[in-house]
């Protein structure tokens, strides 16, 4: 896997993962008062830290089934299989928790399997394209509020709002 391919997936999740956690803030900072900037603070610096967590993750579960995919595509050595068949007759008196796997349902299903076949190559074509463009707006100049957005403060008064923006 390239670096633009787990780029690009890492931002494609992050833009679900971004929104959940930012709609967590605002419940939790809905419930706060305004009185208490310490806590207002320490909730957003904790969602901060848990956006660059989350993606952080990410990157690193999508290089591991990535990885996964690709020792699975390779050959495997022709030999006895390791896995027992399950007996109909219920768990054996010697297991001591019991054959438990029938209760696990298959990871994809037929229908996951043939949705993933068609979306993977469509969404992998694009994922070159999505990097770009973050980086392009990650690293030009009006991508930041130097050039969209002045802010001027007054000195303080009587007034409630004392910084007012100024779109240029």
């Amino acid at each position: 896997m390239t670096i633009v391919e787990l780029l690009g997936w890492v931002l494609l999740h992050f833009v679900w993962q971004g929104a959940i956690i930012a709609l967590a803030l605002a419940v939790l900072l809905a419930l706060t008062c305004e009185a208490q900037a310490r806590l207002r603070y320490l909730l957003s610096c904790a969602a901060l830290v848990l956006m660059l967590g989350a993606a952080l993750a990410t990157a690193t579960r999508v290089r591991t089934i990535r990885g996964a995919v690709l020792q699975a595509d390779a050959p495997v050595a022709s030999g006895p299989s390791q896995v027992t068949p399950l007996s109909s007759g219920g768990p054996r008196a010697g297991d001591r928790a019991g054959n438990l796997a029938h209760l696990i349902p298959p990871a994809e299903t037929r229908a996951d399997a043939t949705r993933s076949a068609i979306v993977q190559p469509i969404v992998s074509r694009a994922l070159p394209w999505l990097v770009i463009s973050w980086l392009a707006g990650v690293t030009s100049p009006n991508g930041s509020s130097r050039g969209c957005i002045r802010i001027t403060c007054f000195p303080r008064s009587s007034s409630p709002a004392a910084c007012s923006p100024h779109f240029s």
